[in-house]
């Protein structure tokens, strides 16, 4: 609840601040506006947020004088994965997007949980699939691998274009 509280505040502090940053032109039409979006989305959170809250003001009574700091608690812990996405975005340029996405979801396997050899060679698996798809078959550009400058000519120009 208090998240949703909390939520709620930030999407009317936003609706409060659309007039000074977003802008309406005029003699364009409705699906054409710059602020239509922003519009649409604010105020569909703050409907929506107040029938939330207003469901669930019922369903758990008393909410108010429960501890804000468990919730939060909760929230908190989830940033860690923000640091793990960080370490993952700054390692990919440097070891490479192959070895980085297999080491990341074997380690992130192993850190919910996930420490049988089933179980991390099917992180690995999965890894080895993700990259097939995004490098290989999609051919998304990723920066090259610091790494593979010490590989043979051929072998590098495979590595930099596949993987």
């Amino acid at each position: 609840m208090w998240f949703g509280v909390l939520a709620w505040l930030i999407a009317l502090f936003l609706i409060s601040q659309l007039g000074s940053q977003t802008t309406w032109v005029d003699g364009q039409p409705l699906s054409r506006q710059p602020a239509l979006s922003s519009i649409v989305s604010l105020y569909g959170m703050a409907f929506f947020g107040l029938c939330w809250l207003a469901f669930n003001w019922r369903a758990q009574p008393g909410w108010w004088r429960s501890n804000p700091f468990r919730e939060v608690a909760a929230w908190v812990a989830s940033l860690e994965y923000i640091g793990w996405f960080m370490c993952y975005v700054w390692l990919v340029p440097v070891t490479g997007y192959l070895f980085t996405t297999l080491a990341f979801c074997m380690l992130l396997a192993a850190r919910c949980g996930y420490r049988s050899k089933r179980s991390q060679l099917a992180a690995a698996f999965i890894a080895l699939c993700i990259v097939l798809l995004f490098k290989t078959f999609l051919a998304v550009k990723l920066p090259a691998a610091q790494i593979y400058e010490w590989l043979p000519a051929g072998l590098r120009n495979f590595m930099i274009i596949y993987f």
